[in-house]
C-alpha cells in the first residue's frame, strides 16, 4: 500500500459549495475539512514568488506564485488570490515536513491535475490523476470544477503537481 491514499476528489461546480480558504469561510468547505488548519494565500501580493512563506506550516513551495486570477473560468470569488505554477511546463511542488500528517489541497484547471508523492531520498513513492469529467468549452464563462484532492503524508517528504494545462490552486487545509 502505498503512503499516499487519495481517500476522495470531488469535483465541485457550484460556487457556493467550495467557498474559498479564509477562515471566515471556512464553513463553506466540506465537512471533512471545516476542523482542519486552513491556509488561504489572500496575506500574498499579487506576483509574489511562493517558498518560505508557509514553513512554520510545515509546508515549502517551489515553482508556485501568488496570482488574481483574469479568467473567470478559476474565479471562484472576486478578488480570491491563487497560486498557480510558475514553472513553464505547469508543474508546482511542495516540499513537506515531518510536523504534516495529512494535507488537502483544492483548486481548478482544464484538464486532470496529476499528484506525484517523493520520498526524503528523492524516490517516487505515487502517482495519482484526479479524475475530470469532460468540460464545456472554452470560451464559455462557467467556472471550472473545483478538484479536491486528500492525502496521507506518512513517509512523503516531497509533492509534486503538475497539469497538460494552467491550474490553480485554491487552498490547503492541514
Amino acid at each position: 500500500m502505498f503512503p499516499l491514499t487519495v481517500s476522495e476528489l470531488e469535483q465541485v461546480s457550484e460556487l457556493e459549495q467550495i467557498d474559498g480558504v479564509s477562515a471566515s469561510r471556512t464553513a463553506a468547505l466540506p465537512n471533512s475539512l471545516q476542523a482542519a488548519l486552513t491556509i488561504d494565500f489572500q496575506q500574498l501580493k499579487p506576483l509574489e514568488l511562493v517558498t518560505h512563506q508557509f514553513e512554520s506550516r510545515g509546508l515549502i513551495f517551489e515553482d508556485a506564485i501568488a496570482l488574481l486570477p483574469s479568467n473567470p473560468r478559476f474565479i471562484p470569488h472576486l478578488g480570491q488570490q491563487v497560486l498557480m505554477p510558475a514553472h513553464p511546463e505547469n508543474t508546482l511542488a511542495v516540499e513537506i515536513q515531518p510536523m504534516v500528517q495529512r494535507l488537502s489541497l483544492w483548486g481548478r484547471g482544464t484538464r486532470p491535475i496529476v499528484v506525484q508523492t517523493w520520498d526524503a531520498a528523492g524516490n517516487l513513492i505515487a502517482e495519482e490523476t484526479s479524475d475530470l469529467a469532460p468540460l464545456a468549452p472554452a470560451h464559455d464563462t462557467v467556472l471550472l470544477p473545483c478538484q479536491i484532492l486528500k492525502l496521507s503524508t506518512a513517509g512523503v517528504h516531497r509533492i509534486v503537481l503538475s497539469s497538460a494545462a494552467p491550474f490553480t490552486l485554491e487552498g490547503i487545509a492541514l
